[in-house]
């Protein structure tokens, strides 16, 4: 019985020791599944944690990258700090301690961090038009041109960062990003010991929003911003250019052949360039002021100065033309004591205050724009060529006329002294006081009219005199005849002569009126008896007096001794340095020798 007692309790014992390692087995077994599970979560977690900063990088990879090696290398170490930040966030939102604060926290990172992804490739983009851009403002100073010229006034820190990028002065990009998200870049130029020797930095995040809000880094000249892109089709427009507002007059011309012995009277319709001019600052310059403020004037006004539209009739500069559109329209916005700074006193009149002086600045500066956009339209858009609608020929003596009868012989006679005169004068104001050159100047051409007018002045009658004529340019008879009355307007060309004559208003008082004596065109012959015809014109002799004054005239005999060389080629030298005549052999007393001859 005790055998078998004892037998059964250790048999009991055995059980319950197998039924323990069965229950232990178990357990270590589920643990151990447990633990797989918990194990392939956090695996799993890793993994998803990963895919998010390989898409990351994948995003990156994607956006523009910077002609700059250094800056490149600069933005992959910030993405990297970037990613390794989004694992490790991504693990403690979403691992077995994750919260749904944190998981939030992983999810605002995420976007931020793609925010800064896309402001980095659309600066680096930026970064490269500028890199473009700078090669094409040096290449338009290069040829003088103003295609991918800068304007002036464009922001001298941009362009020194742009500068020193393309030219690779720093060595190193140190990226960081603020608490609001911005990317804040740090550029250095670093020494071998590690000493800064040059910095600069940029908030990246605010270029790019300033860019595409359209405040780009530099005003450029574009093709489209080219003067005759961009205003000529102001002009031309067949339904509402300026040329619909302009109407050609008739104009008559007298031109004498001598070879031929025969005037030639040609009808011409023509704009006058000074009308229309004179009419666009007046009746049409609210459509002046429109573009003026318009966008991009600032590429319409470094052209306008560059091409010497922004000067008045006398050539000089108008007020602010030296000074940058930009900088002009930031007066508005400046302090009074700001003002003085950069300009001090400019009506020189220590009474007006610095916001009246600011006014009259704005003011003249609105008109140097219209003046300078008049001058454009009315110097070039004008039709240069002429619409001749009528030419007739006649001879100097017509068939079938009588002989010049004696009246008309003493008529004609009275005139010679002035004729003769410029017969014998023209050739000294072609050749010596004004010569007009084929690609001449405005003030040489100016300089001719003047000639032309003080020899009409010389030449004048006494009865002409009395009657208050004067023979003056068009610059000069402006200023006279505006000077003498508010209300009047001169029409005419600077660089044409005008007969200027007393006139006397309706209500009594001094006054000018004025007519062409020599035009414009007219002006710039360089044959002198065409010179002569024009200005015998312009002092009222008759075409039939000039033909007769003509074949009686007779060539004052030149008192200088002959200059004879003893060969032909010294001769031929000779002439190379005086610039006209003709070699001939000598005759007379001059025989065997070698002369040259006037032209």
């Amino acid at each position: 019985m005790a055998l078998t007692y004892v037998t059964k309790a250790g048999e009991g014992v055995a059980r319950l020791n197998q039924k323990m390692e069965n229950l232990n087995s178990k357990l270590v077994a589920q643990m151990s599944q447990v633990q797989k599970q918990r194990n392939a979560k956090a695996e799993a977690i890793v993994k998803r944690g990963q895919a998010y900063s390989d898409n990351f990088y994948k995003l990156y990879g994607e956006q523009t990258r910077s002609g700059t090696e250094a800056w490149n290398a600069g933005a992959g170490e910030l993405v990297g700090k970037l990613a390794m930040d989004q694992e490790e966030l991504y693990g403690k939102a979403h691992g077995s301690n994750g919260t749904p604060e944190l998981r939030n926290e992983w999810r605002l990172r995420q976007i931020r961090d793609k925010g800064i992804i896309a402001n980095i490739g659309s600066w680096a983009t930026l970064s490269n038009k500028n890199a473009t851009a700078m090669q094409e403002n040096q290449s338009a100073y290069n040829q003088d041109i103003d295609l991918g010229r800068m304007t002036r006034g464009n922001d001298i820190d941009k362009y020194n960062f742009a500068q020193n990028m393309q030219n690779d002065q720093y060595s190193n990009y140190m990226f960081n990003v603020d608490d609001a998200g911005n990317v804040l870049l740090d550029a250095r130029n670093v020494d071998k010991d590690g000493n800064v020797i040059y910095g600069q930095s940029r908030n990246l995040s605010a270029d790019v929003a300033n860019d595409k809000a359209g405040n780009q880094w530099y005003s450029q000249i574009k093709e489209e911003d080219l003067l005759q892109n961009k205003l000529n089709k102001n002009w031309s427009d067949k339904n509402s250019g300026y040329s619909t507002l302009f109407q050609k007059e008739t104009r008559t011309d007298k031109v004498y052949d001598p070879k031929t012995a025969k005037w030639t009277t040609v009808t011409k319709e023509v704009y006058d360039r000074e009308v229309v001019k004179d009419d666009l600052l007046t009746k049409h310059a609210t459509r002046l002021d429109a573009e003026i403020k318009g966008p991009g004037f600032e590429k319409t006004w470094d052209q306008l100065w560059r091409s010497g539209y922004l000067k008045n009739d006398d050539g000089e500069d108008l007020i602010g033309s030296e000074v940058s559109w930009s900088d002009l329209q930031k007066v508005q916005s400046m302090t009074d004591q700001e003002f003085i700074d950069v300009y001090g006193d400019i009506d020189n009149d220590p009474t007006t205050d610095a916001a009246a002086d600011k006014k009259y600045l704005q003011k003249n500066v609105m008109q140097t724009g219209r003046q300078g956009l008049a001058n454009y339209y009315s110097g070039n858009m004008v039709p240069a060529e002429d619409t001749i609608t009528n030419t007739t020929t006649q001879d100097t003596k017509p068939s079938g006329s009588v002989e010049i009868t004696s009246q008309k012989k003493r008529e004609y006679e009275a005139s010679s002294r002035v004729y003769n005169n410029f017969r014998k004068d023209a050739p000294n104001i072609i050749n010596k006081v004004a010569p007009l050159p084929e690609d001449f100047t405005k003030e040489q051409h100016f300089e001719r009219a003047t000639a032309v007018a003080d020899e009409l002045n010389r030449n004048q009658t006494s009865a002409s005199k009395s009657n208050g004529n004067q023979y003056l340019t068009g610059a000069m008879a402006k200023r006279l005849v505006e000077g003498s009355s508010t209300e009047e307007k001169f029409h005419g060309n600077p660089n044409a002569v005008y007969r200027v004559f007393n006139s006397q208003k309706a209500g009594g008082g001094k006054a000018y009126a004025y007519e062409m004596a020599v035009h414009e065109n007219n002006l710039t012959t360089n044959d002198p008896l065409d010179l002569t015809i024009f200005m015998s014109g312009g002092m009222e002799i008759e075409d039939e007096a000039q033909n007769y004054l003509n074949k009686n005239y007779k060539e004052p005999k030149d008192s200088t001794p002959v200059k004879t060389y003893d060969t032909k080629e010294a001769a031929a030298n000779a002439r190379f340095k005086l610039g006209s005549g003709n070699v001939v052999a000598g005759t007379g007393k001059n025989k065997g020798k070698w002369i040259i001859t006037k032209i």
